[in-house]
């Protein structure tokens, strides 16, 4: 993206000036964003002389597959106000968690602002440039998943449906990035320091997990009449964005949908208005409170902390370096902001994911002992799909230049220090995932479906750690979290092989005990291999034992 992509942005030139910005200082800003951007790409590739795909290729082939399968499943709706209803509410789902996972650095950056801040520019137009950054990846990002929806909608209604969906679209992705904004603003105003960055945190899963469920209230909301599905607009429509663009594809008339349609086109304008005006003068004083941490420093509680820290050191390490190893790692990984960033949310959706699976029974009136007649604990597969591959993200680290460190130390044993490191990851992210839901099935199911519960359990735990010989052979946190994106086809490539071995050891183990009655005997063999897979460097690549 250069000079030439935002000359053709001049067309918001009239309209940012009725908005108090000026245009001129809007577009340096925004293609200085971009060009830096770029060259930040262009100089991660280059070290290792490979050909620059980018960020975009690789996640734009994630999202297009997200919208290839999303048109698939709506495709068979003859309605078109209930065929757009799901896609447009899949897609703003898909936004938000893009917006919160991949862009709320951009929203949170304060060097950059510092920066600008000495140049002869106001901050509505400052604020203006920063929105529009985000929105070009945004608007990329929601396009190539949207297209499939856009192209099917082109066939089924015209002209009609597709500026229904570029409306959509547009709508959505603005009303995501502003409401972040604001989201992020009402923590800075009453938290500092480092509560404000739990903070940060808890918004994310919070918001990942409540669209998650709404979800599927709203998909529950649709009557099936035979085999025709139908959809009536509602007052409680006027919460969900989705439904305002929805709404133009509605036949029905009356006041309703008119106030939808007027809600879909004044309220994105206005939350921006209401961003420059009240927000942008002030925003910026309220992320220095990112570093304000006037919170003073209990030796009592430290010490709690750390023996806390030592004692599940003991549980899960071998050996002194190991337990250093460990006990590093975890300290460090409280630092990671920017992996948190990144990691969090996703591990919220590994949480979720399976216990939704439930959800459209529950709503059915579902009786528990109906429910426990249903083997659904073997959902607990789905929360491999996401959290296996993060274990990736342990060798990324914002200190990433005391990595040095590794050298001086006088470590016997490279191999147990690397194991302590990636057990540290493991123990602090992925294992509390795998937790929570097997609990929740625990709790349904009680000691009758333990062995199997059991079993899924120590089978991902072992697809942990055969993730690693991904990892290379340097030591975890050596590695420039800035140049993450150069790890995204790798990454890209991780989850579709564990999604296709995971389903694969998933109907073998469904058939094992359903066929044979194999339950005890597939406990102890996945036990078995979780532990002599995290206790041994046998599974690893040889380079990685040295």
């Amino acid at each position: 993206m250069n000079n030439r992509f935002v000359d053709r942005l001049d067309f918001l030139a009239s309209p940012m000036e009725k908005m108090g910005c000026d245009w001129n200082k809007v577009k340096a800003v925004l293609n200085l964003q971009l060009t830096l951007d770029a060259r930040r790409k262009s100089t991660g590739n280059k070290k290792k002389g490979k050909k620059e795909h980018g960020i975009f290729q690789t996640m734009a082939l994630m999202y297009g597959i997200s919208g290839v399968f999303t048109a698939l499943i709506v495709s068979s709706i003859p309605d078109s106000y209930v065929r757009v209803s799901l896609g447009f509410f899949f897609i703003f789902l898909m936004a938000a968690l893009i917006m919160i996972t991949d862009y709320s650095a951009i929203i949170l950056d304060k060097q950059g602002q510092f920066i600008l801040q000495t140049k002869p520019i106001d901050q509505k137009s400052l604020h203006m440039a920063k929105l529009l950054h985000i929105f070009v990846y945004m608007g990329f990002m929601t396009l190539v998943l949207g297209l499939p929806l856009l192209l099917l909608e082109g066939y089924h209604d015209g002209i009609q449906g597709v500026l229904a969906c570029l409306l959509a679209y547009i709508g959505m992705d603005l009303i995501t990035v502003v409401f972040t904004a604001f989201l992020y603003a009402g923590l800075l105003r009453v938290f500092s320091g480092e509560k404000l960055r739990d903070m940060i945190q808890y918004l994310q899963v919070g918001v990942t997990i409540i669209m998650m469920l709404s979800y599927q209230v709203f998909n529950q909301g649709i009557e099936l009449r035979g085999a025709t599905a139908h959809l009536s607009p509602a007052w409680w429509h006027l919460l969900l964005p989705s439904q305002w663009y929805a709404s133009w594809m509605t036949t029905e008339s009356g006041t309703l949908p008119i106030l939808l349609k007027v809600t879909g086109f004044i309220l994105p304008i206005g939350m921006i208005l209401l961003y420059l005006k009240v927000l942008a003068p002030r925003f910026d004083s309220m992320l220095s409170r990112l570093d304000d941490n006037k919170e003073k420093l209990d030796s009592k509680k430290l010490e709690k902390s750390m023996n806390r820290q030592r004692l599940i050191a003991k549980v899960f390490t071998r050996n002194a370096e190991e337990s250093a190893g460990f006990l590093m790692g975890y300290r460090l990984l409280k630092r990671e902001r920017k992996i948190q960033l990144i990691v969090i949310p996703q591990l919220a959706l590994g949480i979720i994911f399976p216990i939704l699976i439930m959800m459209p029974i529950l709503m059915r009136g579902t009786s528990l002992e109906q429910l426990q007649a249903m083997p659904l604990y073997y959902a607990l597969y789905m929360t491999g799909f996401m959290i296996l591959p993060l274990g990736i993200y342990g060798m990324k680290s914002e200190y990433f230049h005391a990595a040095w460190i590794f050298n001086a130390l006088p470590i016997q044993s490279p191999n147990q220090m690397k194991r302590g490191l990636m057990k540290s990851f493991f123990v602090r992210y992925q294992l509390p995932v795998f937790i929570v839901p097997t609990l929740v099935f625990i709790g349904i199911y009680g000691l009758n479906a333990l062995d199997e519960i059991a079993s899924i359990f120590f089978l991902l735990c072992f697809f942990v750690r055969l993730n690693h010989r991904g990892f290379g052979s340097k030591f975890p946190f050596s590695e420039d979290i800035a140049a993450i994106q150069d790890n995204r086809s790798k990454l890209l490539r991780m989850v579709f092989l564990n999604m296709a071995t995971i389903t694969v050891i998933g109907l073998l183990h469904a058939a094992v005990n359903l066929i044979l009655h194999a339950s005890w005997i597939f406990l102890l063999f996945s036990l078995s291999i979780a532990v002599y897979a995290w206790e041994t460097d046998r599974f690893l690549k040889k380079e990685q034992r040295a």
